[in-house]
């Protein structure tokens, strides 16, 4: 045998093997595989909307002379007429007039929702722009309950609340004017916000 014969079947030989090698054994090509199962869902809700019934109206103040801030708490009795009181109502006394804001609140029946709403608002008498024409809500006091009427369902802690069983709710607001000795005769008005929001 010539040397190139040689060399020609040696490297046949080489490449057969290497074929064999190389080659996926069969019967074995799903070897270490596996499935698993989850479920797909999604749920839809009602929308979660808030509209305005009624302003806040702290009503018709009778100012005198005052020796220092008089505060006047006018607040919501959820769903009951609401109740206001002065500091000190020699100097500042309600004549009437007044009311507890109110809002619509509809969403899916039990759900959380949370409300939120400034410290404090500014009421000014028209443009305001100096402490004798502007004065000051605040300690803002809310009750939830179920329209028609029900348990206060809002957390003063949290200042979240569950939606009734219907997903009809009022909610009403009240809170605190300060009244203070410099400001002037005359109407005063701002707005509040509230915003409802799901959890």
């Amino acid at each position: 045998m010539n040397a190139h014969k040689f060399h020609h079947r040696f490297t046949l030989a080489v490449v057969l093997v290497l074929a064999v090698l190389l080659a996926p054994a069969a019967g074995h090509a799903a070897l270490n595989t596996d499935s698993a199962t989850i479920a797909a869902k999604a749920q839809l809700i009602r929308p979660l909307t808030i509209d305005p019934i009624n302003l806040l109206d702290f009503g018709i103040l009778v100012k005198g002379s005052l020796a220092g801030p008089v505060d006047v708490v006018l607040d919501p009795q959820g769903g009951a007429f609401p109740t206001i009181a002065s500091s000190n109502p020699g100097a500042v006394l309600p004549l009437g007039g007044f009311v507890d804001g109110a809002f619509h609140v509809l969403g899916e029946p039990n759900w959380l929702v949370q409300a939120s709403y400034p410290s404090s608002i500014v009421i000014k008498k028209g443009a305001g722009g100096s402490a004798a024409t502007e004065m000051t809500i605040h300690n803002f006091n809310v009750d939830v309950f179920q329209t028609g009427g029900g348990p206060n369902l809002f957390n003063d802690a949290t200042h979240q609340f569950n939606l009734p069983g219907n997903g009809d709710a009022r909610l009403e607001i009240g809170g605190t004017l300060t009244v203070e000795d410099n400001d002037e005769y005359g109407t005063y008005s701002g707005s509040l916000t509230v915003t409802v929001t799901y959890l």
